[in-house]
């Protein structure tokens, strides 16, 4: 009898758990504004899209980023900010997202060789 019951509470919960799950995800697109943002919410949602935390850090096959090389790409991939806006040292005008990183690395300040390094190992366009 009581496990007739516990498998009626689990079936309940589920039950309740998926439609907070649904409603929070209704929620997240709600806030969805821009294209980018419907675009990192479908990419992130995709099948084996967290698999690159999986990746071991080789240093031979040019899998080992630096604590701020790592940094920068997490924040690109969730969306926040990089860093701040500003002028890059070749001259290039940097957004928030540390884009764009055209700059030649040897041109350019510590910060946007690590923005540019991160970006190129994340193959960011």
């Amino acid at each position: 009898m009581i496990i007739k019951l516990i498998i009626i509470i689990i079936h309940i919960h589920r039950a309740l758990d998926s439609l907070v799950c649904k409603n929070h995800e209704q929620l997240i697109w709600s806030h969805a504004s821009t294209d980018i943002d419907k675009a990192k919410l479908l990419a992130a949602a995709s099948p084996h899209s967290g698999d690159w935390l999986a990746a071991p850090p080789i240093t031979s096959v040019g899998l080992r980023l630096s604590d701020e090389q790592l940094r920068i790409s997490v924040t690109h991939k969730l969306g926040f900010k990089a860093c701040e806006p500003h002028t890059c040292g070749c001259g290039e005008v940097v957004d928030a997202r540390g884009l764009p990183w055209t700059g030649l690395p040897e041109k350019c300040s510590k910060d946007s060789n690590a923005i540019h390094i991160s970006m190129t190992s994340s193959r960011v366009p």
